[in-house]
This record gives structure tokens, sequence and C-alpha cells, in this order.
């Protein structure tokens, strides 16, 4: 059901804060493709109180909405504070089953319209560098056997294509070291080097 944005308000209880840059993608995506998650709220004395989606409440509000698509459902004070964290529960995209899907953002979609996805052009390219490599999909493979056996270490042939590095196999071991003591997830941590994160 569709509600007067003006009849909606904030629940006391939301901990969720949001930069302004990521607020303003996310209005950059509303403004895009409109709000494609409809707004959380019960009903009160006077009007509804937001239990999921108040950065997009707030965002259609900077965007002058008039009403916006609601899901109204009761709830106690209790289960509102609950259901804020419950809600917060996401899947994650496949870093190479997504690959395909993001190399064709880097060649056909415009800036404007990466910023309302949350994606960046020099990161989409750097993702998909090595994504027709045969041996990216070694690495792969190596990953899930990895999570399969649980060994400790990967194999070092499965991840030379992505350091790209002469190094011997001692040294290749000594830096996978390191890199999983900053994440378990290789390809994260080799990003959260290259984005200065660490």
């Amino acid at each position: 059901m569709k509600i007067n944005i003006a009849n909606i308000q904030p629940n006391p209880y939301n901990p969720n804060k949001m930069t302004e840059g990521v607020f303003k993608k996310l209005k950059l995506s509303i403004q895009k493709f409109g709000l494609l998650n409809a707004i959380v709220v019960r009903k009160k004395e006077k009007g509804y109180e937001i239990i999921d989606g108040e950065w997009r409440w707030r965002a259609c509000k900077e965007l002058n909405f008039t009403e916006i698509p609601c899901n109204v459902i009761e709830a106690t004070d209790e289960e509102v504070k609950q259901i804020i964290f419950a809600s917060t529960i996401r899947g994650k995209h496949d870093a190479y089953e997504s690959q395909e899907v993001l190399r064709d953002f880097v060649d056909t979609t415009n800036g404007d319209t990466l910023k309302a996805c949350n994606l960046d052009k020099l990161k989409l390219e750097r993702k998909t560098k090595y994504m027709n490599f045969d041996k990216a999909k070694r690495m792969q493979k190596g990953k899930k056997r990895l999570k399969e056996e649980q060994i400790g270490l990967p194999n070092t042939e499965d991840y030379k294509c992505i350091l790209a590095i002469p190094l011997n196999n001692k040294d290749y071991n000594s830096v996978l070291n390191r890199l999983q003591k900053i994440n378990k997830d290789l390809g994260k941590a080799l990003l959260q080097i290259l984005e200065g994160v660490v």
C-alpha cells in the first residue's frame, strides 16, 4: 500500500548510520530505478512508524516523493528492535559468478548508472581483469577445495595468476600467509590492500 510520506516517522531505536557518500548513492539508485523495496512500517496513534527503511524514506523525502510503497505490519516495541537487526541479513554476490555481468557493466554502462548500482568503474575493471584466464577458474576450484577439505594453505599454483609476481614457492607461501591474516578470502585481502583499507 502507498502511504503519504508526511504521515511516516522514524522509530527511536534505529542504530543504522549512513555516510553522506553512501546516502548520495542511495538517492541516485532510487532516482534511477525507483524505490525497489517497500518501507516496513507499523500503525501508530498518529500516522505510521518505520520499522525497516529509514534511509530509503529519507532519500525519498529529499527526492520530493509524496507517497511511498509500504508494508504495514503489527509489532510491539520489542519486536521492532528485533526486526531492525533481522532485516540486515543479506546475501552476497559471488565474485566469480558475477564477473560476466560486471564485465558488461564496464563496457556498456555510464558513470551515473554505475553509481546508482553502487559500483565503481575502476574497481570493476580490477575485479574482471582475469575473468578469461583458465587459471582464474583453477583458483576458484582451489578455493572450493579448501573449504571442502578444510586444509590450511591454498595451492600456490592457484594464485600465481592473481599475484602475477615472479617469486619462488616459499615466498609465495609467505605472501599467502600474510594475506590470510588480513582476510581468509585472499581476493578480498588483495582488494583491501589495493583500496588502502589495510
